[in-house]
């Protein structure tokens, strides 16, 4: 089923970014999981307010970093209730 693919990924995510802020190209490396997926699963948790987004500038431009909003436990039980709702 969709929804669990896209649960999963969810937390996927959340794990990776729990301890320190990284880009969705490291987050893509680091899970496997495709970037495009990445982007999507992004917005669905910024949307939701699960993770944050802050800017870097370095010698190659402005890199957005992606990190949890709170600790995970929480974000994971919004997340489970979120899936309930929306893809029920």
């Amino acid at each position: 089923m969709k929804s669990e693919n896209h649960f999963d990924y969810c937390n996927e995510i959340l794990l990776n970014i729990q301890k320190f802020p990284k880009s969705a190209k490291e987050i893509s490396a680091e899970t496997k999981i495709p970037i495009t997926t990445v982007y999507k699963m992004i917005r669905l948790l910024e949307s939701h307010e699960l993770i944050m987004a802050s800017g870097i500038l370095h010698r190659y431009g402005k890199r957005r970093l992606f990190q949890c909003n709170g600790d995970f436990k929480s974000a994971h039980i919004k997340l489970h209730r979120i899936f309930q709702i929306e893809f029920a």
